[in-house]
């Protein structure tokens, strides 16, 4: 099967769009109803990890959602636009497992 194939195939499985079908409707569903409480505050560390070329995020606005945790905060800078989870999934899941062991704010 060649990689352009393959998403075709994957469409086509009933079971697969059964599955996947509600999650992504649920997604959006979130999208469009969520409203964000301007000055919301958790106790839970926070990794934000971000695109260095991102064209909708700068830099400073990434590191605003410092001002949302009173517990650890990392700002990873990584390099690509948006797409860096799919760029960098290695880096990310290094990252997520780092601020796990380490409360975020620890390194």
């Amino acid at each position: 099967m060649s990689v352009s194939a393959a998403p075709t195939r994957r469409i086509r499985n009933l079971e697969l769009t059964d599955l996947f079908l509600p999650v992504v409707r649920n997604d959006y569903r979130a999208i469009t109803r969520y409203r964000p409480v301007p000055d919301a505050v958790v106790d839970t560390p926070v990794l934000c990890p971000t695109g260095d070329g991102d064209p909708q995020v700068a830099p400073e606005e990434a590191a605003a959602w410092k001002s949302h945790t009173t517990a650890g905060f990392r700002l990873k800078m990584l390099p690509g636009e948006h797409c860096f989870l799919t760029d960098h999934p290695d880096t990310v899941v290094r990252l997520v497992a780092e601020c796990a062991d380490a409360g975020v704010g620890g390194r």
